[in-house]
């Protein structure tokens, strides 16, 4: 009998942890911008990692930097991106993934960041100017 019971309880909670997981995937990264500002403005500002997709324009949503609990940001998208000086705003960011974006620079402002441990990089734009990123932060570079 006990092993039924932990079998429901097991699967109970595994169902709740896949749809709570369905739910914040489809929040965070399958949402355009102006959803994903009504969705900040709902109090989604606890969010500890974000993962989003620049599709037009290479702009990041000025409500991201509202995110201040965010540890860990992977920013994609197939254009130029601009990192936006607002960076700074992120003052808990751990880990800043751009290695699936086209960022050809970084603004001063990383080095504000004191809790940023990784930032990792595309290996094509960035192998030939790592002086240039240790000049802006002490954060261990990863290229991809």
């Amino acid at each position: 009998m006990r092993n039924i019971l932990f079998t429901k309880e097991y699967s109970f909670n595994t169902k709740i942890s896949a749809l709570l997981f369905l739910i914040f995937f489809f929040l965070t990264v399958n949402t355009s911008s102006q959803e994903r500002s009504g969705l900040i403005e709902a109090g989604l500002n606890n969010t500890v990692v974000l993962d989003i997709d620049i599709k037009s324009g290479g702009l990041i949503p000025e409500e991201i930097f509202t995110y201040i609990n965010l540890e860990e940001l992977k920013i994609s998208g197939n254009e130029n991106t601009i990192l936006p000086e607002n960076i700074k705003k992120l003052t808990s960011l751990q880990i800043l993934d751009l290695s699936s974006v086209q960022v050809n620079e970084l603004p001063g402002e990383l080095s504000q960041l004191r809790h940023l441990r990784e930032i990792h990089l595309n290996y094509e734009l960035w192998q030939y100017r790592l002086d240039e990123v240790r000049r802006i932060t002490r954060a261990q570079i990863i290229l991809k």
